[in-house]
Order: C-alpha cells, then sequence, then structure tokens
C-alpha cells in the first residue's frame, strides 16, 4: 500500500482535523428568532430568544427558548443623553422538542404554542396562572410555522389572534384530482389558511376562512373584528413563492367570519407583502415589488391609510447612487412584526436592508419616508446586522456577524435619527479553544475589481497561515476557492459563513464576488445582468478570480471554484470557459440548461426573465425553438465538452427550484467522455441541502475534496 492510500482504519477515510474542528463549529448556537418587550415602569426589559444547535449524537437540529432580564439605568450619562442597562438574570434553555409555533402576545401575558403529535394538532394557550390545550386536527391541515406564511398577530385585548394553516384536504376521490403545491420549501402544502381563534367565553372558537386566496402574513387590527393579509393569487403554474418577490400578491382584507374580502393595495404591475400596522391602528404600511421580472429587485415601501383607503410610497425605488454611503434603496426580504420606534422625533419604522456588502438596519421616517442608517458602514466597521425585534420606545435587538465572529445578540437604543447606534452585546455562543483560534486565521478585506465596474466586489478572506498539516508546505501561498452567490440576484455580506470560516481557518483563501446583478447596489446593477446571464456575470466574476489569484499569498496555480444554484451555473461555465485556470469545482444544485428547466422547476418564469424574454405570469407559455436556443447558447451545458477539471457535484433529491436532473443529465455527459466527476445526492432534501447529514456530509465530501487536489499527501500512518 502506498502512502497516499494509508488511513486510519477508524477514521473512515476522513480527515480527522477537518471532522473535528466543522463539528466543534457546528455546534456553536445560533438565533432563530429573538423578540424583546418593555416595561418602562419597573425599568426591565424581557428578552426571549430560540437558539437552534446541532446535535450530532442525535444526527438533527434542535431548537432551545431560553429568557433573559435586562435592568434599565436612564440617562446614566447627563453628557451624551445614553441610556445604559444591564443584564440581571439569565435563564437556562428548554428544549422546544415538537413545537412549532411559539407566539407571545404584546404584553408578554399570554404565550401561544402550537404542535403537532401521532398526527394530531393541538394549541397550547398559556398564562401566568392557567394553561389550556385546543385540539384542531379536523379543523385544518398542518401548520405554517415558516418566516413567509407563519405569522400570529393577536387583537389589542389579546382574546383574539389569528395563524396560518394548510387547508384540510378531504379522504374522498377529490384527493385525486391534480392540485399545484407551493413549490420549494413547501412540497405538499398546497392551500395557506386564515385561522381565527376566540378565546372569549368557556369554549374557545376556531374558525378556518376559506377564501379563494392563498394567505399568508397575516395582521389583526386591534378591535378584533378584520384581518389584513398577503393574498397570492392562483396562477395556471406553480410559481415558488420562497425568495421570489416579484409575485402577483396583493394586501387584502376580510371581516373574521370570512366575509367582505377586499384588494387594498394597487392594481398597477406592482404587488405588496408583509404588511404592518401603525401603533395607532389608523394605516399599514408594506413592502412593493415589480411583478415579474427579476425575482428579487429594489423594493419600495408603501403607507396605505386605512379610513381614506389612500395610499402614498413611503421610500422610494433608487435607480443608482454614486458614492457608497449613499442610500441604494431597499433590498428587503421581510417586515418584522411591530417594527415601530415613536420618540420626540417622530415615528419610525425600523428595517433591516442590504446595503452594498453589509446587511444594514435602516429607520424610516413615517411622515417623511427620509431614510437614516443606524449602522454603522465600511471602513468604520465591517459588521452586518440581523433584526430581531423593536420596542416602541426604541429598544432594538438585532444579532451581528463577521465573517470571523459567528452571532451575537446585540441591544441597542434609538434615541435620534442620523446618529448611528451604540451596541452591547447581551448574549454569545462559547467558542472552544480550537474553533477561537481558527477564527482569529480569518482577515477580511473588501475591494472592488480592475476592469470592472465600481459596483462589483470582492470580500476578500485570507488565512494568516496554513494550519492544516497537508496546506502547510505547499509552495507558492494558499490554495484559492472563488465564490459567486446565487440568484443571481442575491448578495454576499460580510457576515459569518459556517463553510467559509472552516476552509480560511485551516489555510485555503476564498474571494466571494458580487458581480452585475447582486442586491444593495442599486436596481440598475440588479437589471443589468437581465438578458446577459451567461456573459456579464462571468466576466465579472472571471476578472475577479485572475485579479485575487495575483495577489500576495495566494497560489495561482490552485484556484477552485464553488457555487450553488445560479453561483453553480456560474461555476459550470467557468469551468468550461477557462479549463486551463480553474484547477477544480465544486457545485451545489446548480443550473445547467435553462431551456430544459423551464419544465421542471417551481420557477419556469426565471428562465424567461433572467435571459431578457418576455413571459406573463397569468398567461405562460410553452418556451419555443428560437427561446430555447438562445437559453442553451447562455448555459453551461453549452461548454460542458471543454471541461477538464475535477468536479464534485452535490445534489438535493428534494430539489423544486433546480431539479437534480439539471446536474444529472451534465454530470452523466462528463462521466462519459471520461472526466473526473463524483456525485453526491442528498435523499429528500431541498434547493439549499440544509439537513443535519447534508451539511455535515456535505462538508466532509467537500473538504476531502480539496485536500485531494490541492493539498500535500497526508503523511503515512505507522502500520
Amino acid at each position: 500500500m502506498s502512502t497516499n492510500d494509508k488511513k486510519d482504519p477508524k477514521s473512515d477515510g476522513k480527515d480527522k482535523a477537518g471532522v473535528k474542528l466543522y463539528q466543534q463549529m457546528a455546534s456553536i448556537k445560533s438565533y432563530a428568532s429573538a423578540t424583546i418587550i418593555s416595561d418602562p415602569q419597573i425599568g426591565t426589559l424581557q428578552v426571549s430568544m430560540i437558539t437552534s444547535y446541532r446535535d450530532f449524537d442525535r444526527k438533527c437540529k434542535r431548537k432551545m427558548l431560553s429568557n433573559l432580564t435586562v435592568q434599565v439605568i436612564q440617562e446614566s450619562s447627563v453628557q451624551s443623553g445614553l441610556t445604559d442597562f444591564k443584564v440581571i438574570a439569565r435563564h437556562l434553555p428548554t428544549d422546544l422538542g415538537d413545537t412549532e409555533i411559539v407566539s407571545v402576545s404584546p404584553s408578554g401575558k399570554v404565550q401561544l404554542t402550537s404542535r403537532t403529535v401521532d398526527k394530531k394538532r393541538f394549541l397550547e394557550i398559556t398564562t401566568l396562572g392557567s394553561f389550556r390545550t385546543i385540539e384542531v386536527t379536523k379543523k385544518h391541515g398542518d401548520f405554517f410555522a415558516d418566516g413567509t406564511f407563519g405569522r400570529v398577530s393577536w387583537s389589542a385585548d389579546e382574546t383574539k389572534f389569528v395563524y396560518v394553516s394548510d387547508r384540510e384536504t378531504p379522504d374522498n376521490d377529490s384527493k385525486y384530482v391534480e392540485s399545484m403545491d407551493l413549490g420549494e420549501g413547501f412540497t405538499g402544502k398546497l392551500k395557506p389558511t386564515l385561522v381565527f381563534v376566540d378565546l372569549a367565553g368557556d369554549e374557545p372558537k376556531v374558525t378556518p376562512l376559506c377564501l379563494d386566496l392563498q394567505a399568508s402574513q397575516a395582521i389583526m387590527l386591534p378591535a378584533g373584528d378584520k384581518i389584513i393579509f398577503n393574498g397570492i393569487e392562483d396562477s395556471p403554474l406553480p410559481f415558488g413563492i420562497l425568495y421570489c418577490y416579484n409575485r402577483r400578491t396583493a394586501i387584502y382584507s376580510v371581516s373574521v367570519d370570512g366575509t367582505g374580502l377586499e384588494r387594498l393595495s394597487a392594481e398597477s404591475g406592482v404587488n405588496g407583502r408583509y404588511p404592518q400596522l401603525t401603533p395607532d391602528g389608523s394605516a399599514f404600511v408594506y413592502l412593493s415589488h415589480k411583478v415579474g421580472g427579476a425575482h428579487s429587485a429594489c423594493n419600495t415601501l408603501v403607507l396605505h391609510k386605512l379610513k381614506s383607503k389612500e395610499s402614498s410610497t413611503l421610500v422610494q425605488l433608487v435607480k443608482a447612487v454614486c458614492k457608497p454611503t449613499e442610500f441604494p434603496g431597499l433590498f428587503v426580504d421581510h417586515l418584522i412584526e411591530r417594527p415601530w420606534v415613536n420618540i420626540a422625533s417622530g415615528l419610525f419604522a425600523i428595517l433591516q436592508t442590504s446595503w452594498r456588502c453589509q446587511e444594514t438596519l435602516v429607520a424610516v421616517n413615517a411622515s417623511t419616508g427620509q431614510v437614516h442608517r443606524i449602522t454603522s458602514l465600511l471602513p468604520e466597521s465591517y459588521y452586518s446586522y440581523v433584526l430581531r425585534s423593536v420596542t416602541i420606545d426604541g429598544w432594538i435587538l438585532a444579532t451581528r456577524s463577521l465573517a470571523n465572529e459567528p452571532h451575537k445578540l446585540v441591544l441597542g437604543k434609538f434615541e435620534e435619527p442620523g446618529k448611528t447606534i451604540n451596541w452591547t452585546i447581551i448574549d454569545e455562543p462559547d467558542l472552544p479553544t480550537d474553533v477561537s483560534e481558527g477564527l482569529k486565521n480569518i482577515n477580511l478585506t473588501v475591494s472592488t475589481v480592475p476592469g470592472c465596474g465600481p459596483n462589483v466586489q470582492v470580500l476578500m478572506l485570507m488565512p494568516t497561515k496554513a494550519r492544516h498539516p497537508q496546506l502547510q508546505d505547499t509552495d507558492g501561498g494558499a490554495p484559492l476557492v472563488v465564490m459567486p452567490h446565487g440568484g443571481p440576484h442575491g448578495v454576499i455580506s460580510t457576515g459569518y459563513s459556517l463553510y467559509l470560516s472552516l476552509l480560511v481557518s485551516f489555510g485555503f483563501a476564498v474571494a466571494q464576488v458580487n458581480y452585475s446583478g447582486s442586491t444593495g447596489y442599486g436596481d440598475d446593477f440588479v437589471q443589468d445582468v437581465v438578458g446577459r446571464i451567461g456573459e456579464l456575470d462571468l466576466a465579472d466574476v472571471n476578472a475577479a478570480a485572475y485579479w485575487a489569484s495575483t495577489l500576495p499569498g495566494i497560489n495561482k496555480k490552485k484556484v477552485s471554484l464553488f457555487g450553488g444554484s445560479h453561483g453553480g451555473f456560474i461555476t459550470a461555465h467557468l469551468l468550461g470557459f477557462e479549463p486551463d485556470f480553474y484547477k477544480a469545482g465544486v457545485l451545489r444544485n446548480p443550473v445547467i440548461n435553462i431551456g430544459a428547466m423551464v419544465a421542471t422547476t417551481d420557477i419556469s418564469d426565471w428562465c424567461f426573465a433572467e435571459a431578457g424574454l418576455a413571459f406573463d405570469q397569468s398567461k405562460p407559455h410553452l418556451v419555443t425553438p428560437q427561446e430555447y436556443e438562445f437559453m442553451f447558447r447562455h448555459s453551461p451545458a453549452s461548454v460542458v465538452h471543454k471541461i477538464k477539471s475535477p468536479v464534485l457535484l452535490m445534489l438535493g433529491a428534494g430539489d423544486r427550484r433546480v431539479p437534480p436532473s439539471e446536474g444529472l443529465r451534465w454530470s452523466q455527459y462528463l462521466r462519459g467522455a471520461g472526466k473526473d466527476i463524483s456525485v453526491i445526492m442528498f435523499p429528500s432534501v431541498g434547493h439549499a441541502l440544509d439537513s443535519f447529514e447534508a451539511e455535515r456530509y456535505g462538508f466532509d465530501a467537500y473538504w476531502s475534496f480539496l485536500l485531494k487536489h490541492f493539498g500535500q499527501p497526508a503523511k503515512p500512518i505507522d502500520a
């Protein structure tokens, strides 16, 4: 046996150092959600957080609920006028087990919990002095507990609330009638339905509102008599809703008995989503996006007055900016519940938005629409933030992270527009020594690319030194991994990434590329790539790769690509366009043949939109030979015959967005041509490849692949 073939019989051929550090880093808690309730009378804040852990013994992800109490010390500094505070109590976390929904009422006095046990569905209502269980199995189907549909909203007196569930499917011959589900992330979910619950009286009343719309993001008016919600219009084709903000959606109102359905948002080629009621209940704001075209582009923020039924745009679409400090427009996934702060200078909505390569927090004046940034930008600060919760008196709860710093829970007070917030860490994960040392090895810089426009950015992660034995003796510097994001209308932020922190902590360098089409740089930059995918995106990433390969400390002979979805599209393309420069490629659920994907994806409109071709969501057409030819010419399938380098392909058998047939057919061609390709398929896993096992084995396979092609041979093990 050669030295390269000798392996520890207990390691299953896996790299021990890689397995150990992955388990340590992956075991660090992350924050799934967090809420804050302010009690000014006694000067305390109650913080509740749900954290997620990977359990390597049970091979699953688990969620824990924990609480802490913050004491507010008013005006501790007369000179600064700032409010001081300190954490005075922490409570051990509780395993949430089979819990699906957890919603605490605005006062903090009532908690709703939903569970599904042995195919039976239950609501649990808990107060300080009581506990009540309501079985709803016969009322509706599965609960929606996700961020897209699963909001719970309470009436002012907290005796009523509304949530969203799937509609019950009758157990008769009607179940054989074809029904379209909600696509990626919601396979098998057919008809999201509002469910109104009235707790008043001895017997609670549970009423599903069976409307002719798919319902989501419900909010209840204070009186508890009407519901405002986001309605998704039916289409002839199944159009996936997850991460797709260009759908035919609108804001509606309906009485709690299911009557009086009324559309409230405009019908002018734009949509509405995530309504949020103002504190006085007289109006609501919502996000609006163009219907059709790019799946994620610049949003507007609209204010709608309930009495007059008048709408006005608070925050307009921003086409382009000249300076990095200029507001680039709203690139917002969702609005949090109760985002309002009411201070002396007015009422403000607090939002999280992409601002170039940072996730930032902004305050929007509800009267003027003026946008105030409340977190710092580069080069003053590299942090990216996730907004979690807001109180009406100005407390803001968020998590923040860096490429070399996992998420921490931070608290700050918004007291004056125009000033950034001073943040204090109130909760953070414990880091093992090996993890801390590995994170110290990561250095982040952000640069533009010579020859590209000023908005094309590279987030460069450089190792201080090679810490893995098989990388320490390499000549010529660190191997380079080039990573374009998916989308193409997405963005890579300065925040923490598990996979990338692992690679760089061992000694790889990573160039993350925000190319033309990325969000957070103004709407024009998003639209630049439409009709030019397979051209402009490739040129930007390729230019970034060549530039990064010339940096000091980089081995330009050891450059590889790593991309998923549209990032996989770019990776597959560049492996064919530059077969001698890129020495390996790793792809996760890549788009390979746009024209063929039209018939299998849950977002067939994407195939036309990104190719710059007309498509009507209400009247979809079949792809024509001319359209197919254009799509194929702009697809990686057109250059597959030029690929020389080894490839690792990871696929999810349950992927509805980019079905595995895309990657499989591509891999079969490569295998038949005698190329070096390995394929991994994860059963029942979707587009994100985010199951416990897909994450764990996915990293094992990726790390072993990189060491095989870019590391020195492992030292022989004594017989």
